[in-house]
């Protein structure tokens, strides 16, 4: 979750949908990925005052994204490192664009730890990992939990898919969001009908709420 007091904006940062870009757009203060109700009970102050959204993507979409991000040996928060300098972060190199103040400290400092039990996974293998630990696994990756934890009626949705267009329509001026730590794009989309069949299984509560059609 972010928040921009000189914009009086609040943010939810919903995992793989361009909340890194967001948040350096409008110079926001960053604690993570936080739930919607945490975010209204640490906001209650300014939660009436100010404008709120989130960012949903297309389930099967975001699920290859995370498949991608976790493969990354460096990226924006996390890079050239070792699970090591989880237990040594003194002898880690500081992330140049850590903010004072943000949560997460020295998870900005290195890979994901899942990034070392799915580096060598293919996509098929990451599939079947949450496909047959469903309803066990999902919330031990960050950014694979459901996205139906970080909407909420009081917050206004905004779709990946369209989201320039949107967010200015909404703010009523012109957004040109920076591209950051985007997943690089390893091959063309590698759904087959079965891995689809299962992400659905995987994501039913998203796509029963979000409105989303298979690929």
């Amino acid at each position: 979750m972010a928040i921009s007091h000189k914009h009086k904006l609040i943010f939810v940062h919903n995992p793989k949908c361009a909340g890194t870009s967001i948040i350096n757009y409008f110079d926001m203060e960053d604690w993570g990925h936080q739930h919607s109700v945490r975010l209204k009970k640490k906001y209650s102050e300014y939660w009436d005052e100010y404008k709120k959204f989130v960012v949903i993507r297309n389930p099967w979409d975001r699920f290859y994204s995370n498949y991608r991000y976790i493969k990354m040996e460096e990226n924006y928060y996390h890079y050239n490192s070792s699970i090591t300098a989880f237990k040594t972060p003194e002898l880690h190199p500081q992330n140049p664009n850590y903010k004072s103040g943000e949560s997460g400290f020295y998870r900005k400092k290195r890979p994901l730890r899942a990034h070392f039990e799915f580096k060598d996974k293919t996509f098929e293998e990451y599939v079947d990992y949450f496909y047959y630990n469903m309803g066990e696994t999902l919330d031990d990756v960050i950014i694979t939990k459901l996205q139906k934890f970080f909407i909420h009626p009081e917050v206004k949705t905004i779709r990946f898919e369209n989201l320039e267009q949107e967010l200015s329509n909404w703010l009523q001026k012109e957004i040109k969001l920076p591209t950051i730590n985007p997943s690089p794009s390893l091959t063309p989309s590698p759904y087959t009908p079965e891995l689809v069949d299962k992400v659905e299984k995987i994501y039913l509560p998203d796509i029963k709420i979000l409105g989303y059609d298979r690929p």
